[in-house]
């Protein structure tokens, strides 16, 4: 059983290191055609693009690596069965109970390449995307350093720690310039929030502005920041919790709670970020059914088609039960995992079904 195993594993990673590599590079040529047609004049424009549509790379990983796995395990198994090695395998005398937890092993080893992507390459490409974005974009250019988030609005540069659900800036220190770049003011704030037609309100203000000679300090209750960076331009800088990596949900979450707010949301994507990637186990062994249905001639076609539509609808329903979730308060936990139990659930079923139900049901 374990060179069985060994033989399995080889042929479903070859195949699905095929598949991770066409559909990483469809989504690469989108992502890029996408940053040209929004590029404008920008004399960079072709690099930058090519930048971006990199950075992207282990995000579209993350989403594609459990359907490329189901891909691979489809054609990889289809093959066998074609070749008559799936039935010689069997009437040797491993059970399908055996091909199954094989399956669901070599499953697990994705899902911990799916984690390992999700908490590590993910959030740092992701981080390095959305900046380079908002720099494409705007006039603006922007960088995330240890110290928080680094925007420049003309003369002014602007950091921040980090902005919340509403759109609220904590900690946000101003620093403007004069025209020979020597610091004229540096205003600190408790946090900022924007109002449509004023700007940014910055509250609980501490103003420090040099002056020939000496050096002001005074302390504002409120003060007004008039500029063109609107909360959307900002929060492009912080990271959204579907983005965001299992550890840093985790943190987030207890912040909120222990502060009495809303963490719905951030749980929900806290629950998904794990349960994610157990759908390599439910989609690979979902594949066994589906391969056993195929034809020697012509199934191809037929097999690409049907694992496209799998992934399709795992992709929905995952969509779907979030959604659902945040709009009827289902539990976090329950909510990110059901899209995985169900798949799971139902390749059970027709393996079951294809083994002894319809003997069963003949009889």
């Amino acid at each position: 059983m374990r060179l069985l195993h060994r033989y399995f594993r080889r042929n479903i990673s070859r195949a699905t290191l095929t598949a991770c590599l066409a559909l990483l590079g469809l989504f690469a040529v989108i992502d890029l055609l996408l940053e040209l047609s929004n590029g404008g004049s920008n004399p960079n424009q072709l690099k930058e693009a090519l930048q971006y549509a990199a950075l992207r790379i282990p995000a579209n990983l993350y989403q594609l690596l459990p359907i490329c796995v189901m891909l691979g395990g489809l054609f990889s198994l289809a093959q066998l069965v074609n070749d008559s090695e799936y039935p010689v395998i069997r009437t040797a005398g491993v059970s399908l109970a055996r091909v199954a937890l094989s399956l669901l092993r070599i499953g697990f080893l994705f899902a911990l390449l799916t984690l390992l992507v999700s908490e590590v390459l993910m959030p740092l490409a992701d981080r390095e995307a959305r900046s380079l974005r908002l720099k494409i974009a705007s006039t603006a250019t922007v960088n995330n350093l240890q110290s928080g988030y680094w925007m420049r609005d003309h003369e002014r540069f602007v950091n921040f720690d980090e902005v919340d659900a509403n759109q609220t800036v904590k900690q946000l220190s101003l620093y403007e310039l004069d025209a020979q770049q020597n610091i004229k003011s540096i205003s600190t704030a408790r946090e900022a929030r924007y109002v449509e037609g004023q700007g940014w309100v910055l509250q609980d203000v501490t103003r420090v502005q040099t002056q020939p000679g000496q050096v002001v300090t005074e302390h504002l209750p409120q003060m007004i920041w008039s500029t063109g960076l609107t909360p959307q331009l900002v929060t492009m800088l912080a990271v959204t919790p579907e983005k965001m990596s299992a550890w840093q949900l985790y943190q987030y979450t207890r912040h909120l709670l222990e502060n009495r707010q809303d963490a719905a949301r951030y749980e929900l994507a806290f629950w998904a970020r794990l349960g994610y990637p157990l759908s390599c186990l439910s989609l690979l062994l979902l594949a066994l059914p589906f391969a056993q249905f195929q034809k020697r001639s012509g199934g191809a076609g037929l097999r690409l088609l049907s694992g496209l539509l799998l992934g399709l609808l795992f992709y929905v329903l995952s969509r779907l039960v979030s959604h659902m979730a945040l709009i009827y308060d289902w539990p976090p936990i329950g909510a990110a995992l059901t899209p995985s139990l169900v798949i799971l659930l139902l390749a059970s079923f027709i393996l079951w079904w294809q083994e002894y139900g319809r003997v069963r049901f003949r009889s």
